[in-house]
């Protein structure tokens, strides 16, 4: 008797260890798709990402090969692609309802701005996210939202390039505009609509960001500037000191990784490395 029960034992035991390798080899596969997801949801345009990597025991998120498709109407094929990303995330926060993220390194950013008389598919996507936010009558976080509250301390953007296609204003020759800003950091960043911060408001703060550097540019159509600058200290009024860059990827990465680490969660229950 007691043969057969330490015999079923190991059976039991090694049944764990197999889920065990399992679970260790798809949860990035896992999390990459809950990135995804949760990014086009946010943004409302298809995102994809190559790779995403956790280590759990380094508290440790890196992402790369993120691509986010423009807007319909404009010329580029992406709004935006990231080379690279890295967080540092305290892996207790994942299961509360605030994800706290110590440091997010973002690294070659590049964003296309196509412009279109004087609307532009940076504009565009701005207003976007901040009607998502403005029409959410309470804090809850819905799919659009990106899930959980999220508790930044700094994020630091490397090597951020900006391409601007003006030819379709009246007087400029087709020859794009290239915009370089080797770093931008933006510390503890808050929600500027006075919610909880999560994906879609850091986005926003984000690209308000984006074209207010652009706006300051002195390579930049004059008419283009203007309506930036306006359309910018309006939607971004009460936002303070914010930064410019994408966090998309890193926001939407955070915001599942805590979604798949939730009690009840099918995909995150055991998923420990």
């Amino acid at each position: 008797m007691h043969k057969k029960l330490r015999k079923a034992l190991v059976y039991i035991i090694l049944l764990i260890l197999v889920l065990i390798v399992a679970v260790w080899f798809s949860i990035d596969g896992i999390l990459r798709s809950q990135i995804q997801s949760r990014a086009t949801a946010a943004l409302g345009t298809q995102t994809t990402l190559a790779h995403a990597n956790l280590s759990i025991f380094g508290g440790s998120l890196a992402l790369s090969g993120l691509t986010v498709d423009n807007l319909k109407g404009y010329p580029d094929p992406h709004l935006l692609t990231m080379q690279s990303c890295k967080a540092q995330v305290s892996l207790h926060s994942l299961l509360t309802n605030t994800v706290v993220i110590k440091l997010i390194n973002i690294t070659g950013l590049h964003i296309s701005m196509d412009q279109n008389g004087l609307s532009n598919n940076l504009m565009a996507e701005i207003n976007h996210l901040n009607n998502q936010q403005s029409s959410a009558a309470t804090p809850t976080p819905t799919k659009g939202s990106g899930g959980k509250a999220l508790a930044i301390t700094q994020v630091v953007l490397h090597n951020t390039v900006v391409r601007m296609d003006a030819s379709l204003l009246p007087g400029q020759k087709g020859v794009p505009i290239v915009i370089t800003i080797p770093q931008m950091v933006l510390n503890q960043p808050t929600n500027p609509h006075g919610r909880p911060l999560r994906l879609a408001g850091l986005m926003e703060q984000i690209l308000v960001q984006v074209a207010k550097s652009v706006a300051n540019n002195p390579a930049i159509p004059a008419p283009v500037r203007a309506t930036l600058g306006t359309a910018t200290a309006i939607i971004g009024s009460g936002a303070g000191t914010l930064i410019h860059g994408t966090g998309a990827a890193v926001t939407g990465a955070v915001n599942s990784l805590g979604h798949l680490f939730s009690p009840g969660n099918k995909a995150g229950s055991g998923g420990t490395k």
